[in-house]
């Protein structure tokens, strides 16, 4: 038979073991946890560098002139899509294909990825990627132009759409567009020049109510498009109108 020291050390052996289980499964509760909360501010940083060294490329090569020879043949295509738009029409914006799928295709003037320039939204602190062609990519990347909607480089008769998310795994992108009001400024950037807008107005739309998207007759605007509410995507649409400051 086991004397008393043994059965005791065997019991403490058992006791020491349990704690030890018991000190694994909370610190391993604490670091899912912590994992958990932490994930969104370290996805939004993690995309907030994504998207500055997007930019950062962008400006140095547009700045630098090492875009292609026909640099200037990418403005006149841009100008000549814009202007088919209110010759024919934007029906097509009603099919997935019509907003996913941009027209114009960049990458032979020395574009790639379909990066047409950034914007800066200095009201809510963000400078986002704009690429043409709202497809899941570009909008996990930054925000996309809608196609079948205008390209961002300014004109009468111009209706720029520009998508993006309110939170993609944590990155904030058009989260606060919500707390822009009329008078905020939002600036777009391309590669000729950076174009200044104002806030006229934000509203709520039906995700069906194409209408409010169209170009508006010898306006030169931008409208920013994002999901409405927070967390309930497809439900509606929040829009924020801006034209453009001239002079």
């Amino acid at each position: 038979m086991e004397d008393n020291n043994v059965k005791k050390k065997r019991k403490k052996k058992k006791m020491s073991i349990g704690k030890r289980i018991a000190l694994i499964v909370v610190i391993s509760v604490f670091v899912v946890g912590a994992g958990i909360f932490l994930f969104p501010f370290i996805n939004d940083w993690y995309h907030k560098g994504l998207n500055s060294k997007a930019i950062a490329e962008f400006s140095e090569k547009a700045e630098s002139n090492t875009l292609t020879a026909d640099y200037a043949g990418l403005r006149k295509a841009l100008e000549e899509y814009n202007k088919s738009l209110v010759e024919k029409g934007q029906g097509k914006i009603v099919d997935v294909d019509g907003y996913e799928i941009f027209p114009v295709d960049i990458s032979k003037y020395g574009l790639p990825n379909d990066m047409i320039g950034y914007i800066s939204i200095p009201a809510i602190g963000e400078n986002l990627p704009i690429y043409l062609g709202a497809d899941y990519n570009h909008m996990a990347n930054g925000t996309a132009v809608l196609g079948q909607t205008s390209a961002p480089i300014g004109g009468n008769n111009t209706n720029t759409v520009i998508a993006g998310h309110r939170g993609f795994y944590g990155a904030t992108m058009f989260k606060y567009i919500g707390k822009l009001n009329p008078g905020d400024h939002i600036y777009i950037t391309n590669p000729w020049e950076k174009l200044d807008y104002k806030v006229t107005e934000r509203i709520i739309i039906n995700p069906n109510e194409f209408d409010k998207v169209l170009i508006q007759k010898d306006k030169d605007m931008i409208t920013l498009q994002t999901c409405e509410p927070y967390g309930a995507t497809g439900k509606y649409r929040m829009l924020v109108y801006a034209e453009r400051v001239k002079g």
